[in-house]
C-alpha cells in the first residue's frame, strides 16, 4: 500500500443523485471536498450510506473512481467490492476496484456466507478470496444489510496474520470484542476502525485506528476534533462532553 491508514475520522460517504436517478458528479465531488475540508484522515466511499445495493456495477465504479480523483492522494480510499453470487464474481470485482486507484477493498461479512452457514464456510469461502485476489489488500465491513456477521477476535486476528486484511470496520457495538480484535491484530499493518460512537473513545483509547460512522456525514468536524482529543488530558472535560452528545 501508497499510504498509511492514519488514526483518524474515516466517514462512510453518501452519493448524491440528480432528480432522474443518475449519479450526480458535480455533487460528490464536492462532498469529498467537505469530508476533506472537515479532516478526514480517510475515504470509505460503496458503502451501505451510499446506497451501493441500489448502483448498478458500473456505477459503483464510476463512483469508486471519481472519489480517488477527486481525493488527488490527499488520503487513502477505501471502497466495498465483494459483489457477485459466487467467490469468482466477487474476486473479479474486487480486481476491478482495486484498479480504480483504491488502497484498500472490503469485504462484506453478510455476502461471504449466508445467515444460516457455520463459521467454517464462511472462513473457507474468504480463503478463497485471498486465493483468487492474489496481492489486492483487503478489509472487512460488518455491514447490518443483508444481515449482520460480527467476526470474533480470534477469525479477525488469523486473517490479518496473512498480511493481506489491512482494514476493519467494525460493527460490533461491543467494547470487549473490539479489545480483543485490536489484541489479536497487534503488529501487523492493520487498523480498526469503529463504527459506534456511543464507545467512541473507549475504543480509541484501546487502539482503534479511528472512527468510520455514520455520525460523521452530520458532524464530520466534532468527529475529527473526538479523534484528535480523546487522550488529550487537559481536554477531559470537553472530551466527555462530546462523547456524551454522542
Amino acid at each position: 500500500m501508497e499510504k498509511e491508514l492514519k488514526k483518524g475520522f474515516v466517514p462512510v460517504m453518501l452519493t448524491p443523485f440528480e432528480k432522474n436517478g443518475e449519479v450526480d458528479g458535480k455533487t460528490l465531488t464536492r462532498l469529498t471536498t467537505m469530508y476533506l475540508e472537515a479532516g478526514a484522515t480517510g475515504l470509505f466511499a460503496n458503502c451501505l450510506s451510499s446506497e451501493m445495493y441500489e448502483l448498478t456495477a458500473s456505477e459503483r465504479l464510476k463512483i469508486i473512481g471519481q472519489v480517488v480523483r477527486d481525493a488527488k492522494g490527499a488520503v487513502p480510499v477505501v471502497a466495498t467490492g465483494s459483489f457477485g453470487s459466487d467467490m469468482v464474481q466477487q474476486a473479479d470485482f474486487i480486481k476491478r476496484v482495486y484498479d480504480q486507484g483504491v488502497e484498500a477493498v472490503i469485504l462484506i461479512t453478510g455476502l461471504l456466507a449466508n445467515a444460516g452457514e457455520n463459521e467454517i464456510i464462511f472462513e473457507e469461502r474468504m480463503s478463497t478470496l485471498l486465493k483468487l485476489t492474489k496481492d489486492v489488500p483487503l478489509g472487512f465491513y460488518e455491514c447490518p444489510v443483508p444481515y449482520k456477521r460480527v467476526l470474533t477476535p480470534k477469525q479477525l486476528g488469523r486473517f490479518v496474520q496473512t498480511s493481506r486484511v489491512v482494514y476493519h470496520k467494525d460493527t460490533s457495538l461491543d467494547i470487549e470484542n473490539i479489545r480483543g480484535k485490536i489484541k489479536a491484530s497487534a503488529g501487523y499493518h492493520f487498523g480498526l476502525y469503529d463504527a459506534y460512537m456511543g464507545h467512541a473513545v473507549l475504543s480509541l483509547k484501546a487502539g482503534a485506528a479511528g472512527l468510520s460512522c455514520i455520525q460523521g456525514n452530520f458532524f464530520p468536524e466534532l468527529v475529527v476534533w473526538l479523534c484528535d482529543n480523546y487522550d488529550n488530558g487537559s481536554r477531559e472535560a470537553e472530551v466527555a462532553e462530546v462523547q456524551q452528545f454522542f
